[in-house]
């Protein structure tokens, strides 16, 4: 079995589609345009050349696009523009009327489906896409080691033709989430969001609008924004990881449009959130080969009783990019792992 799947979602999810199809029914729930407030059901038949789907809708036609993988919806009536792509070893399917965003999805080669497996998000940041968030932190080993499934989703392209995270995006990648509890056996205590850059704004994000399902976060390079206030119903645990000569997202903070604050001023808002008032003396540790001796000093807090922690890795003399090395990475997913929602 293919280690690698891709899951194409946008505004909704299709199902997971068995290997032995053989022209059986299987049901896409979906929001296919704005008109519709209730999902839209289709019957569709699969035989070893063709794909058929049909609704109660008589104005929405299916036409199949030279490639042989890409059908798009063809109204009569209203622009539905809901294309529906079957990937290549793909084992889902998604209907949708804004476009394809397609999400790997990496599962353990000894997946069993009755143990539950943590779920970590790793966004790229911005200009990046998955493939380069995969060379920055690459998870595919450890994921092997520890068991667990990863995604790294592509971010949306902007008007200069550059992938990014923006508005909008939370409730996408909290559907993508959702979709892999759907169709894996997801251990829902144990769900992170991980990023750099852009990717690292994202992940705080994910963490002040979902922490019901976010349990820890991962933020390389990253800061929220000073309008987004640091206030969330349940505690999520972070860990920050910053360069002190980080010149695209200052470790001093943006003093001049005061769009966002400090790395201190930061963790100050994520403990008071927390709870976490204990301070653990941690030694420091060297988390990039390039530069010599142990250059990061590690600051934890813990709430009560341990179980959340909001944690600093502070990079002397590192840029924008302090990439981890190999042991500073596995300690970054040890450290994910350990966080257990109560």
């Amino acid at each position: 079995m293919r280690n690698i799947f891709i899951i194409y979602i946008a505004i909704a999810f299709s199902f997971l589609l068995p290997g032995s199809i053989k022209a059986e029914d299987l049901i896409l729930k979906t929001f296919l345009t704005e008109e519709y407030d209730e999902p839209v059901s289709f019957s569709v038949k699969m035989s070893s050349s063709n794909l058929v789907l049909s609704t109660d809708d008589n104005n929405i036609a299916w036409e199949r696009t030279e490639d042989f993988v890409t059908w798009h919806a063809v109204s009569t009536s209203k622009k539905y523009l809901a294309p529906i792509r079957k990937a290549k070893n793909t084992l889902f399917y998604r209907l949708s009327r804004c476009g394809p965003r397609p999400s790997k999805i990496y599962i353990p080669n000894d997946y069993d489906p009755k143990k539950t497996y943590p779920l970590i998000l790793s966004l790229h940041g911005y200009t990046g896409n998955a493939k380069m968030q995969d060379r920055f932190f690459p998870l595919k080993d450890w994921a092997e080691k520890y068991d667990f499934i990863f995604c790294t989703p592509d971010g949306r392209k902007d008007s200069f033709g550059n992938q990014g995270w923006a508005s909008g995006d939370s409730d996408y990648l909290r559907g993508l989430i959702d979709a892999a509890i759907e169709h894996y056996s997801i251990d829902t205590k144990r769900i992170y969001s991980s990023g750099h850059s852009n990717g690292a704004i994202y992940s705080y994000k994910m963490a002040l609008d979902h922490s019901d399902i976010i349990t820890a976060v991962v933020a390389i390079s990253g800061i929220g924004f000073n309008n987004w206030k640091v206030e969330t119903d349940n505690p999520v645990s972070v860990l920050h990881i910053h360069g002190t000569l980080d010149n695209i997202v200052w470790w001093s903070g943006d003093r001049f449009r005061n769009v966002y604050p400090s790395v201190l001023e930061y963790i100050d808002l994520w403990k008071d959130n927390n709870d976490c008032d204990e301070r653990k003396s941690i030694p420091n540790i060297d988390m990039r080969s390039q530069i010599p001796g142990k250059e990061t000093e590690i600051t934890r807090y813990e709430n009560q009783n341990g179980s959340v922690v909001t944690e600093l890795w502070k990079v002397k003399f590192a840029g924008h990019f302090p990439s981890p090395n190999r042991n500073s990475m596995e300690r970054i997913v040890k450290w994910l792992l350990d966080r257990k929602r109560e």
